[in-house]
């Protein structure tokens, strides 16, 4: 757990795969909390047939406008690496 604090704060995408955030998470609460409150160019994607939930839950959290860093990828997973691939790549972020 110590070393996925660490990396979260130097990383520049936190993906998450597979979560619901289920609200007994505190560890993946803190994790996203480490992303948002640092640089503003650091992003969450959401890989999950339900992301767009996700995310909506995650700037419910927040409270404050941080749309624009979380990233939905809504679809299976087999379907969504192209896709995945494509936003971690994009020399923009």
């Amino acid at each position: 757990m110590l070393d996925a604090v660490a990396a979260s704060a130097e990383a520049k995408n936190l993906i998450l795969i597979g979560s619901s955030l289920r609200p007994e998470d505190a560890f993946l609460t803190m994790l996203h909390t480490n992303v948002l409150r640092k640089q503003s160019d650091k992003r969450i994607i959401v890989v999950d047939r339900n992301a767009q939930k996700i995310c909506n839950c995650i700037k419910d959290y927040w409270g404050v406008n941080v749309a624009s860093r979380i990233l939905p990828i809504q679809n299976f997973l087999e379907k969504s690496v192209k896709e995945l691939v494509n936003l971690i790549s994009n020399s923009n972020h």
